[in-house]
Formats: structure tokens, sequence, C-alpha cells
């Protein structure tokens, strides 16, 4: 067996024993409230995290030089 196979079968193997995990936390322990409270923080900061790397758009004239510096090289 090579070691991606060994390596995807253990992600798999966590990733199952997490969600079983998860939902006896969210569904059959006092501490649902909390479990919500945490998964809803991981998953705002999350997204405002990602927010942070998105760029800032391109200046129209930086494009304009761009498509002619294109333009040049293409038909020259």
């Amino acid at each position: 067996m090579s070691s991606d196979t060994l390596i995807g079968i253990v992600v798999l193997i966590l990733s199952v024993v997490r969600i079983v995990a998860y939902n006896w936390l969210l569904f059959f322990t006092e501490w649902s409230l909390m479990v919500l409270k945490i998964t809803a923080s991981i998953a705002v900061t999350s997204v405002l995290a990602i927010s942070q790397y998105l760029p800032k758009p391109l200046e129209e004239k930086f494009v304009e030089e761009l498509k002619e510096e294109i333009v040049k090289v293409m038909f020259s």
C-alpha cells in the first residue's frame, strides 16, 4: 500500500471520528449551545480571515497599459 493511500485512509478515519464526536456533543450533551457558539465563531472568523486575502481590484489605467503592452507583443 502506498503512503498516499495510507494517508488518505487515516484522514478519512479521523474525519469520520470527528463528525461522530461533533454530533454526539451537539445532540447528546449539555454542551450543545457552547458547541454551536464555538462552531459559529470559527466559521465567522474563517470567512473574515479569508476575505482579507482578496486582492485589491486592478486600476483602469494599469489595465489599459497592460492591454497595450499585450497588443504590442502579439502584433510585433
